[in-house]
């Protein structure tokens, strides 16, 4: 996977990202969204499929979830897209967004249900902001232009709700990505997908995903469309999930936790002590910003 993501790199004129995953000294992930957003979106995609591999050890999982774009690589791991072209995916939408996205875009992370957020939204009234992802009953992500972000945060604070403000590299899941969502279009007409060989549940489609999905299409709405990854768990758990795995350390298990009752979660990888607390946000619990955390860690749910 590391010799792959390299080589992928290489064809997009880029060094390669597996020095990032396994040197002690390497950059940390704050440090490359700041100087190499590119490097740091394809060296999470190989190590979420790589924690994927790593999990599925343990046995196979009943349905893949991918968060954001940690959809490509939900969509990889179940056999809709190769490796390479899965990482060509990224590299594609990493380009379309480095070249197109505004500079002037923001995310804050707020302690409400999402018909709340929009209420806020509705009241700042600016045509660029949206309501991003709903993550949890009480954590939603709204995203746009900075200016109006930051007035949102300023509005939650009179109204004594919990607003974070994310360090993030694009105002992921509104408006102001068209442009990039067209150009990314664009980009990946060449990449063929492939049948499916595991059931994927898509937060953005919000549903089950088939061989007659068109799935790249799907990749591409998802730059401008909210993630509603709680009515996703929700629907899973409704089924008869009971188990979910995170392949990563995101956070997602504590949203999980927050969405349904007694289920089991886990995760690929411990987290710090200073990340261990479930109630924390997506976004607190990991290095990141919190559209990285969002968009590319994921989870598997194993239906019992």
């Amino acid at each position: 996977m590391l010799d792959a993501a390299d080589r992928i790199a290489a064809e997009f004129g880029r060094g390669g990202v597996s020095d990032l995953l396994t040197r002690t000294d390497a950059p940390s992930a704050a440090d490359l969204m700041r100087s190499d957003s590119f490097a740091l979106q394809l060296a999470v995609f190989t190590a979420a499929v790589g924690s994927f591999r790593i999990a599925e050890r343990q046995g196979a999982p009943d349905v893949v979830v991918g968060h954001s774009m940690g959809e490509i690589a939900a969509l990889t791991v179940a056999g809709a897209f190769s490796l390479a072209d899965g990482a060509r995916l990224v590299c594609h939408r990493s380009e379309a967004l480095l070249a197109h996205c505004p500079s002037d875009g923001g995310m804050v992370a707020l302690e409400l249900p999402a018909p709340r957020a929009a209420h806020l939204v509705g009241a700042v009234a600016d045509r660029g902001l949206a309501v991003a992802v709903s993550n949890a009953p009480r954590q939603t992500v709204v995203s746009g232009p900075d200016d109006a972000v930051g007035t949102i945060a300023r509005l939650a604070g009179t109204l004594g709700v919990q607003a974070t403000r994310l360090n993030s590299p694009f105002p992921f899941h509104s408006p102001m990505l068209s442009v990039a969502a067209h150009a990314f279009d664009e980009a990946i007409s060449g990449i063929r997908q492939q049948p499916l060989r595991r059931a994927v549940y898509s937060p953005v489609a919000g549903g089950y995903v088939h061989d007659d999905t068109d799935l790249k299409a799907l990749l591409v709405r998802q730059l401008t469309t909210p993630v509603q990854f709680m009515a996703a768990v929700r629907e899973l758990h409704a089924e008869g999930a009971q188990r979910f795995v995170e392949c990563g350390r995101a956070g997602l298990s504590g949203l999980v936790r927050r969405s349904v009752p007694d289920v089991s979660t886990t995760n690929t990888v411990q987290p710090r002590a200073a990340e261990a607390d479930p109630a924390r946000t997506v976004v607190e619990a990991a290095p990141v910003n919190t559209a990285t955390a969002v968009d590319w860690r994921r989870i598997w749910g194993s239906i019992r």
